[in-house]
């Protein structure tokens, strides 16, 4: 993923977003090459990124916890900076889906 990543950066793609329900921590050595390598931002880190717990939920598996994030939503700078919010939603236990919440983000199209 990071070569795709730096290919469409090559090419000039400046609003680039690779989402993906990775089943892993950010902190894990297969994630680093695309999280630790290259400059992709977390949207969690958006300063009005709402977990729905005071920051303190931003984990999509589980309870939430931070060492429960194993689906991620990383944007290049340029859409970073264009974002608005993001945020995290508890699905409902009836729900059909498999993961505990949602990850989004708003941005800017200007």
């Amino acid at each position: 993923m990071k070569e795709i990543y730096e290919g469409l950066v090559a090419s000039r793609q400046t609003r680039v977003v690779v989402v993906g329900d990775f089943n892993d921590t950010p902190d894990s050595d297969a994630l680093a090459p695309l999280i630790q390598q290259t400059d992709l931002r977390d949207i969690s880190e958006h300063k009005n990124f709402d977990d729905g717990a005071a920051g303190t939920r931003p984990g999509t598996y589980a309870n939430g916890a931070k060492s429960n994030k194993i689906d991620d939503v990383l944007l290049s700078p340029d859409l970073f900076a264009a974002a608005q919010a993001g945020g995290i939603c508890e699905l409902p236990q009836d729900s059909n889906c498999s993961d505990v919440g949602t990850v989004g983000q708003d941005h800017d199209n200007s």
